[in-house]
């Protein structure tokens, strides 16, 4: 029965909205694939940037809230956890489709004496898109 809920809920969801849930859950997929498996030098060119094709603040605004609400979606309805690393990936992905100036962000936090945890966020200019920890110390940038 909850199955069915989502499904109908799901085909009421405007037509962006439903291409853009089906390309991140595929794009979550392979991710999952590529970090388990492959090195992550070898799989940079997914993450390159494109051409800024919006120059109006309030369309990217309303793009980046798209792109967040997309990612909780998938985490919601995915049986899989993701890895931070696969989701900062995915919004990089989204956010480069659309043409928006983004940097995907890989960074060290250290918890005790000789614990160190990484992590992966993305960032919009100065703000933060998604995961965003503090006191964490960016190590590795890809723009």
């Amino acid at each position: 029965m909850k199955l069915y809920f989502y499904i109908r809920r799901f085909w009421k969801l405007p037509w962006v909205e439903i291409k853009l849930l089906i390309k991140g859950f595929s794009l979550c997929l392979l991710l999952i694939v590529l970090v388990n498996i492959i090195p992550f030098k070898y799989y940079l060119g997914l993450l390159r940037k494109r051409k800024a094709l919006l120059h109006i603040n309030e369309e990217k605004e309303s793009i980046i809230k798209l792109v967040q609400k997309t990612i909780k979606r998938i985490e919601r309805l995915s049986p899989i956890n993701f890895s931070c690393l696969v989701k900062s990936c995915i919004i990089k992905i989204l956010l480069n489709s659309y043409g928006i100036d983004n940097s995907l962000k890989l960074g060290v936090a250290v918890k005790s004496q000789q614990l160190l945890i990484a992590h992966a966020y993305v960032k919009v200019e100065d703000y933060f898109i998604y995961l965003n920890k503090k006191k964490m110390h960016e190590v590795f940038s890809i723009d």
